[in-house]
């Protein structure tokens, strides 16, 4: 009974051998085609369709759009910082503006109103920069002015 199964694997080895040796460059072209097949065309195919299960493609897809947001975020924080610096730097220089006005030295002979020759403030005197406040003229004040009240009354649709 041994005898026959190693009889039997010896007649098997031979003819596993016999067909190698008459089919060998067969078998081999047939390997490399597979091999280059599967490498240069099977591939490429699935990584560009992207195979991959449902749930990997979704924790991929949350984990770039938590980087994207991170980083907006990064961005707001940084140009808030910055807008808070030069609101700063402006109020400061608003108040040493404001500050060299009342604290400025003091002359002989006062302060005339209009910035300069005489006169009043105009808006050629203004675009200079030489700017003051004159009640005489109506440009000179941060209201919008006369409105006059609307003369039709609303009246009921219907």
């Amino acid at each position: 009974m041994f005898l026959q199964l190693i009889n039997g694997a010896v007649l098997f080895g031979d003819d596993l051998l016999n067909y190698f040796q008459d089919n060998g460059w067969g078998i081999v072209a047939i390997l490399i085609t597979l091999y280059l097949l599967k490498n240069h065309v099977i591939t490429p195919f699935l990584d560009k369709r992207n195979f991959r299960p449902e749930e990997i493609r979704q924790a991929d897809y949350q984990d770039r759009m938590r980087k994207i947001r991170l980083q907006q975020q990064e961005l707001a924080h940084q140009r808030a910082i910055e807008a808070a610096k030069r609101r700063e730097q402006e109020e400061r220089e608003e108040k040493d503006r404001k500050n060299n006005l009342h604290t400025s030295s003091p002359s002989s002979s006062g302060k005339r109103l209009g910035g300069g020759g005489g006169g009043g403030s105009t808006k050629s005197s203004r675009i200079i920069g030489n700017s003051s406040y004159n009640a005489l003229d109506p440009s000179s004040s941060h209201t919008s002015g006369y409105k006059p009240a609307r003369r039709c009354l609303p009246r009921g649709g219907g």
